[in-house]
């Protein structure tokens, strides 16, 4: 879907042999060297916080309509996790 809007696409990925590299105008590696049994996520986390605050910062007007486009994409294709509502068993707590 981002290549049908013209997007260049920033890959995040822990090997740059990844299939999804392929796609990528630019593939930042973030691997993390760790004997943990489950992946983390702080490397990559990370990367994103700070390419998001450099780019709000630059061009913050351009930015949030990026941001804007990004959420209409997401609704579309419907990949966002969607909070259940609270039951009435949860307000009390």
């Amino acid at each position: 879907m981002a290549k049908n809007y013209g997007t260049r696409i920033v890959v995040l990925s822990n090997t740059p042999v990844s299939d999804v590299c392929a796609l990528a105008y630019v593939a930042i590696p973030c691997a993390a060297k760790h004997s943990d049994i489950f992946d983390s996520y702080t490397a990559a986390i990370s990367m994103v916080n700070f390419i998001g605050n450099e780019l709000a910062t630059c061009c913050s007007e351009k930015a949030s309509q990026r941001m804007q486009r990004m959420e209409d994409i997401h609704q579309q294709i419907g990949d966002l996790y969607q909070r259940a509502p609270l039951s009435s068993a949860d307000d009390k707590n």
